[in-house]
């Protein structure tokens, strides 16, 4: 009995060990992290070709067709651009390593002044639905922010746009 007691605390402390404290998050962004790490998981699995498209799109990436577009060649237009991005994505989950990146909710990053600024002001209706993402070894440093569609809990973006001082988020949905 005591040898189950043991195993048991020892598995409780590991957990609590590798896992980032979710106290103070919402279920979405829960449900945000639970997103962004299957997506970049996936990834480190698989080298990206056009081929694992529909399953990524299924499970992690919203994808929309929101200007009901009946233009197949615009439609298949979008799908090559989303294959771009997913290229660009790979690249970085691998070159950062999976094991060092982390994302916590963007509304924690408030006090980084400088990173926080478009959300303070133009972005900040996207602030409840976007995860700030991270390389644990510099946990204070934001590289970027995610951000999902909300009922979905799919990630909808993660290029920030910049023209002329106005920001916005590259989305597939209006591509």
């Amino acid at each position: 009995m005591r040898l189950t007691w043991a195993i048991a605390v020892v598995v409780i402390l590991i957990g609590s060990c590798t896992q980032p404290d979710r106290a103070g998050w919402s279920e979405g962004e829960k449900g945000f992290h639970a997103t962004a790490e299957g997506l970049s998981e996936f990834l480190s699995e698989h080298e990206y070709d056009s081929t694992l498209r529909d399953t990524i799109i299924s499970r992690y990436v919203y994808f929309d067709n929101i200007l009901q577009d009946t233009s197949l060649s615009r439609l298949q237009g979008r799908k090559a651009w989303l294959d771009t991005l997913l290229v660009v994505f790979d690249d970085f989950v691998d070159s950062v390593g999976i094991e060092n990146l982390d994302a916590k909710p963007l509304r924690f990053c408030a006090d980084d002044t400088v990173f926080y600024e478009p959300y303070a002001h133009e972005l900040r209706e996207a602030v409840p639905v976007c995860l700030a993402y991270f390389d644990k070894r510099k946990p204070d440093r934001m590289i970027g922010t995610l951000l999902f569609e909300e009922k979905t809990r799919k990630l909808g973006a993660w290029v920030v746009l910049n023209q002329g001082g106005t920001r916005f988020f590259l989305t597939f949905s209006i591509l």
